[in-house]
Order: C-alpha cells, then sequence, then structure tokens
C-alpha cells in the first residue's frame, strides 16, 4: 500500500461562510449580505445550494489591498443628464359623490368629511322615518 501525502491546498477551504468570511475581513456578515443582495461591494461571492460563499482568494486579495471591483470602471466619465427630470403628474382630484358633503366643507379634513358624510345619512334617516 503506497499512501501519498495530502497536497497543502486541501489544508484552506476554497470558500468560506459569509460569518467566517466577515470576520476574516474584519466586517459585520450583514455587510457582505448586503454586498452579495445589492452586487456592489468589492467582492462578490458564489452560491452553493442556495448560500453564499465567499472565495478565500478574493478575501486575501481584498486584504491585501488590490481592486477587485466586480463591475468594469467605463474609460470615459459618464455625463449625467443637464435637463431635470420629469415630475411625476399629481392624480385628477375626484369628483365629489351624492354623499360627499356640503361644498362648504372643503376645508375639512378627511376625518372630518367622512364624519359630516356619516351625520347626513343619520339625519336623512332620521327624517325618513318620521315621516313614513
Amino acid at each position: 500500500m503506497n499512501l501519498q501525502p495530502v497536497p497543502n491546498r486541501l489544508a484552506l477551504p476554497e470558500v468560506l461562510p459569509t460569518d467566517e468570511a466577515a470576520a476574516a475581513i474584519n466586517r459585520q456578515p450583514q455587510t457582505l449580505r448586503k454586498w452579495a443582495c445589492l452586487e456592489n461591494g468589492p467582492i462578490r461571492p458564489i452560491r452553493i445550494n442556495g448560500r453564499l460563499a465567499w472565495r478565500v482568494s478574493d478575501l486575501q486579495k481584498l486584504l491585501d489591498g488590490e481592486s477587485l471591483s466586480a463591475a468594469p470602471q467605463p474609460s470615459t466619465p459618464v455625463k449625467t443628464p443637464t435637463a431635470p427630470a420629469k415630475l411625476k403628474q399629481s392624480r385628477p382630484a375626484k369628483a365629489k359623490t351624492a354623499d360627499s358633503a356640503d361644498p362648504d366643507e372643503a376645508h375639512l379634513g378627511r376625518f372630518e368629511k367622512l364624519h359630516a358624510v356619516d351625520q347626513a345619512r343619520k339625519a336623512r334617516k332620521a327624517n325618513s322615518t318620521e315621516t313614513a
């Protein structure tokens, strides 16, 4: 039986889970999760069975100060639009229904309008039961 020594490469994992990777680069695990979700961090994770895993080589490069920006940097500066953004137009006012309160109550808030409508309904109901 011929036994061969285990290569040193197997001693270190190729990827780390989020908690261990965060500890290795002195960050909170939630920071790494945010980088993964927003895809805006200096390193990108890989997914293994739906879980985030972080390459040890990327973590080491990050610690060494190398730029690992996953998104390519544009060679020319991006021009920002000079025209102001188009504002969202407000909705037109709803037409008043037959149940709405008097137009004199336009200055009232929503609660007061609902209360006035409720009072008007009660008064009409009271008048209709008295005449019947």
